[in-house]
């Protein structure tokens, strides 16, 4: 997220300073007539994440993980 962190709104009161996104992702398009649809599956994880508010941890874990089997966003 490192890169990331200079975007975050500087008005909020808790502010990430550490974290890894890990993603392995498959996105499906397809087009049946005029409707398009798109499904997500695999997997997306944040590892090592640290929230901070006031210079004091918030929240933090190791890995938090979800396994998508077939999202459909649209």
């Amino acid at each position: 997220l490192t890169p990331y962190l200079a975007y975050w709104p500087a008005n909020l009161p808790a502010k990430p300073v550490a974290g890894r996104v890990q993603a392995n992702l498959k996105v499906d398009f397809e087009q049946h007539g005029d409707r398009p649809t798109v499904k997500l599956g695999g997997e997306f994880a944040l590892e090592n994440f640290k929230l901070q508010q006031g210079g004091a941890d918030l929240l933090a874990w190791e890995r938090l993980g979800v396994k998508l089997a077939d999202v459909r966003p649209l």
